[in-house]
């Protein structure tokens, strides 16, 4: 309920505002719902929550955090709290004015078939790196790119990156910080050129060092087409040409994310991701039982839903913390 009422106001909300806001804006109105109905509120109370949260959520402007990447991250750690506050003071007796994203007239088109269709089901994309999505179709094409012609960095004499406008503001090519490494384009590019990954390992302060994918940053450009800044509106696209170090000239086939609804993720490519992400915290066996009850969570009794969240929310345990610590160690020593 909570993601589903975000969707549809985030889709009422960038068809009818003329400012590009950030997700922490819906949030706010998702998580209300999501909350007024945990706590048992009747509609009037939940309509009164999702009022509240959406005129007290932050409506931050996207592309401040596209051309000044820091920890600001959407405005989602203000959309929160602030569903949650909503759905509190709602429960007693405080009162909203009507959220527009839902009741305005504007809004009618995103929720006419609510409970009989589900855009996060319909709709929903995964991603396969942890860094802004508009980064994705590049990243896909040099990966594919240089796995077709057996490439590595060391062949790459000039990276060319053709997308839409939006995109070409995430730039990134000498990033300081790794708030200004996950929102770009052209250094996760160059990372997957270098290191053919981006994954846990590529948002360690080190990769920012990384001598070979600074290099190829370097011989990296990035530039907007007006056709791609035209079709980018439900999906999100580009294309890369290389020249390799001999010579050759090789062009990407135009392409949108891996994960979109209509190319998406194996089942074994989104349990990789989360394992990598989830083993060094919860540990393996928790990863594990969480796993297999979220592939059966519309079956899981009460207890069942219960254990689930406690491995979710339980805090990690020191000897795991200090297993990974051992391990990077390691890593680093071998490395050197």
């Amino acid at each position: 309920i909570g993601y589903e009422t975000s969707y549809r106001a985030g889709l009422a909300q960038h068809a009818t505002c003329a400012d590009y806001h950030t997700s922490g804006a819906w949030t706010a109105v998702g998580v209300a719902a999501m909350a007024a109905r945990m706590l048992d509120a009747d509609a009037d109370i939940l309509r009164h929550a999702v009022g509240i949260a959406e005129y007290h959520g932050p409506r931050s402007q996207m592309m401040r955090c596209i051309d000044h990447p820091t920890m600001l991250r959407d405005g989602v750690a203000w959309g929160a709290p602030s569903g949650v506050t909503a759905a509190y003071l709602a429960s007693m007796g405080f009162t909203g004015a009507p959220a527009i994203t839902i009741e305005g007239e504007a809004a009618a088109p995103f929720w006419f078939d609510l409970g009989a269709a589900w855009r996060i089901v319909e709709h929903t994309h995964y991603k396969r790196y942890p860094v802004c999505r508009w980064a994705h179709p590049a990243i896909d094409a040099v990966r594919e790119l240089m796995a077709e012609n057996g490439l590595t960095s060391r062949d790459l004499a000039k990276v060319l990156i053709r997308t839409f406008h939006y995109a070409t503001r995430l730039a990134g090519r000498d990033p300081r910080t790794l708030d200004e490494m996950t929102y770009a384009i052209i250094y996760p590019v160059a990372t997957m050129a270098a290191r053919g990954r981006i994954g846990v390992d590529e948002l360690r302060p080190d990769v920012l060092e990384d001598p070979e994918i600074r290099r190829v940053a370097a011989l990296t450009d990035l530039v907007e087409t007006d056709h791609y800044t035209k079709i980018s509106i439900d999906k999100r696209w580009a294309d890369v040409v290389l020249t390799t170090t001999d010579g050759r000239v090789l062009q990407s086939r135009p392409r949108t994310p891996k994960g979109d609804p209509d190319d998406p993720l194996s089942d074994a490519e989104v349990s990789e991701k989360f394992h990598a992400f989830a083993d060094p915290i919860l540990g393996r066996e928790n990863a594990l039982e969480i796993e297999a009850a979220s592939n059966a969570l519309d079956r899981l009794s009460a207890s069942e839903l219960e254990r689930v969240l406690s491995l979710v929310l339980e805090r990690p345990k020191p000897a795991i913390i200090a297993e990974t610590a051992a391990g990077e160690r390691g890593a680093s020593a071998v490395a050197a």
